[in-house]
This record gives structure tokens, sequence and C-alpha cells, in this order.
């Protein structure tokens, strides 16, 4: 999810204002990365997207195999074409070298609005959740805290991260959230002693079969 944030910037200002600026400011900051990571609906966009990204690369290593069998086939009979034919042929591979050049173009273009069409859904059902817990919490200012390399917000006190609201609000238990997220963090403590001892005893085994040798 490399290019979240520059998605998120697209859909989110900095600054949401949802209040008049006369009334007094309650300000509080949501951690997008946080909320967006937890949603089921982002694993599934995650999974739809990696099968059409699978798609635009086989499209274009189909592409690539039927370029080199073509620069393959003209460098073995090139000594015996004549001139016309040679000629004709160097013609066909300009326009597939070409056509592949158009391809990983269009591959990328297509990844990105791919990309844009899948998240934009998420971003929008967040925004709105953020304004509905903004104002049944009478917060006048919600700010992002998950820009990278720009905080939007430098400091902020643990009391006035909304991010859990959000995920309550979307129907997702931040508890529960968590334990799960404890649960894997020590299953992958626990396994990869296992796994480094596996590792140690295979290349024992393969130590000792070569010193035999």
């Amino acid at each position: 999810m490399k290019n979240r944030i520059v998605l998120i910037l697209t859909f989110f200002s900095a600054i949401s204002y949802l209040q008049a600026a006369e009334k007094p400011l309650k300000i509080g900051y949501v951690k997008l990365d946080y909320v967006m990571e937890s949603m089921p609906e982002t694993k599934q966009m995650e999974i739809d997207l990696k099968a059409f990204e699978i798609q635009l690369r086989n499209q274009l290593q189909q592409k690539a195999v039927v370029l080199q069998e073509k620069i393959q086939a003209f460098q073995k009979g090139h000594a015996t074409m004549t001139d016309p034919v040679k000629n004709q042929k160097e013609a066909e591979l300009q326009q597939l070298h070409g056509e592949f050049e158009n391809l990983q173009m269009e591959s990328q273009s297509s990844l990105a609005n791919k990309q844009l069409e899948l998240y934009k859904p998420i971003y929008e059902r967040i925004q709105k959740t953020i304004e509905l817990v903004a104002k049944e919490n009478k917060y006048t200012h919600v700010l992002n805290a998950d820009t990278v390399g720009l905080h939007i917000v430098l400091y902020g006190d643990q009391e006035y991260d909304i991010s859990n609201l959000i995920l309550k609000k979307l129907g997702i238990d931040p508890t529960k959230l968590a334990t799960k997220k404890l649960a894997q963090a020590t299953d992958k403590k626990v396994q990869e002693p296992k796994t480094q001892a596996a590792n140690k005893n295979s290349q024992d085994k393969t130590n000792k079969a070569q010193n035999k040798k």
C-alpha cells in the first residue's frame, strides 16, 4: 500500500472544518492508516488490486515472449534474408517493440486508475464516519495524524485520538482488533525460534552431506 498517502491526500484535506469558526474549538485527530488497515473492505480491496496487477503483468509477459521469439527468429535467419525481407522483419520488430512499450504505459495507468477506483468508496465511507463522530462528540476540527513526512498533528494527547471512535462507528471492535494483533505478534515470536532452529538443522545436514563428499 505504498501509494496510500498520495491517495489519502487526494481525498482528504489537511484540516476538516465541521462547525462554524465562532464556536469554541475542540480538536481531535485520526490515524487514518490505522483505521484503513482495520477495515475488512481494505483487505478485500488489496486482494482485488493484486489480482488485477497479476492480470496486467501476465499480459505484459505474453507480449514480451512474443517479442523475444520474433527477435530470436530474426537473429537466426538474418544472414540468409534478402534486403526487402530483412527490412520488413525489422519494421515488424519495431512495431512490436512500440506496442510493448505502449502496453507498459497503459498497464501503469490502468493500475493507478484501478487503485483509485477501489480506494474511493473506502475513503468516502471513512470521511462520512469522521463527520458523524465529530458532530456527535462536538469536535470542531479533525486532523490527520498519518501524513508521512509532514505530520498535521505534531503532538496530541491520547484523549483526543478519535480513531477508535471511528472504528466503532464503522462496526469494528478496537478491543478485539488489539487482541487479535497481540495474538498474531505472539505467534510470530513463538514461530521465529522454531523456524530458525529448522533452518539451522537443514543447514547442518547440508554441511554434513558436503563434508562426506
